[in-house]
């Protein structure tokens, strides 16, 4: 069973510098450790009950042989600070989550077992699950389990970000066939339809989902320059981040004093976009929590 937004995940060719840039954009960044099956390390924003990651690969081939048609963004990242990969959502039971994809021809590589090393030394095992094997610029989540023995419980620590974000409002997807990705959220993923909105002014169209307490926001372009642009050269996939505020001006007053320009209503009504020079070019929102 599929049941909440677990992590959205952003490739980065440097760690330590993409880590610097989100610590001045207010966001407490910590270290997510190593993942030695992937060969890959990092670095997590910890945000309510799920978690932006920043992932880099210090094992390239590793990471090639492990993770099926990981290679495109790999390539990206030579050219690139950084790129939107992805976003997970937890599962209770990911053998049979896998099943009901099978209806959607979603199915074409099999769940990868996977061993991360915590900072503090303890390890987790975890199962991943990407349909129709693409863990780059999908409009499909990655399924993702945690392996924890039964005395164990996983949490987030929770954090007081100094730019007022409290939590991931929802994860926006730029998509080419709005009712058919819609139809398979819905039948095959278990997602709970919430509304349907048009945007004329903005020239794009929306249905949203729930998610746990987030959201999946699926858009198509009725002539919105940006997100055509994107879904024409690099596809489908993650568009944008929406953060959670409880005060949007106070997040604007303190992004301002930090020297990061911010721009209202520039993707989506009532946001306040943080200029993507500021984020490698990555779309992140805020929102205010009603």
């Amino acid at each position: 069973m599929i049941v909440r937004l677990d992590h959205i995940t952003i490739g980065v060719r440097d760690l330590a510098t993409a880590m610097q840039n989100f610590q001045r954009l207010g966001f407490i960044v910590t270290d997510g450790g190593t993942n030695k099956t992937l060969g890959t390390e990092s670095a997590w924003i910890c945000l309510g009950d799920a978690y932006l990651e920043l992932i880099a690969s210090f094992n390239p081939i590793l990471t090639m042989q492990v993770v099926p048609n990981i290679e495109p963004a790999l390539n990206v990242l030579d050219v690139r600070d950084a790129a939107m990969l992805g976003f997970g959502m937890e599962s209770t039971d990911i053998q049979q989550d896998v099943e009901h994809l099978l209806d959607a021809d979603l199915v074409t590589t099999p769940p990868i077992s996977t061993e991360r090393v915590q900072p503090d030394g303890e390890k987790t095992d975890s199962i991943m699950f990407f349909p129709e094997g693409k863990p780059w610029r999908s409009p499909w989540p990655f399924l993702y389990q945690r392996i924890l023995d039964p005395a164990r419980v996983f949490s987030l620590p929770q954090y007081t970000h100094s730019n007022g974000v409290t939590g991931i409002d929802s994860v926006a997807v730029g998509v080419k066939d709005i009712a058919r990705v819609s139809e398979v959220y819905q039948k095959q993923f278990g997602f709970t339809y919430y509304d349907d909105g048009q945007f004329p002014d903005l020239n794009m169209r929306r249905i949203r989902f729930r998610a746990g307490s987030s959201h999946i926001d699926l858009l198509s372009s009725n002539g919105n320059a940006r997100l055509q642009t994107e879904l024409d050269e690099i596809g489908e996939g993650v568009f944008a981040i929406i953060f959670s505020v409880d005060d949007l001006e106070k997040s604007r007053a303190f992004l301002v004093q930090q020297g990061v320009e911010c721009i209202m209503d520039a993707i989506l009504p009532g946001t306040l976009l943080i200029h993507p020079r500021e984020t490698f070019n990555i779309a992140c929102l805020l929102k205010f929590a009603a």
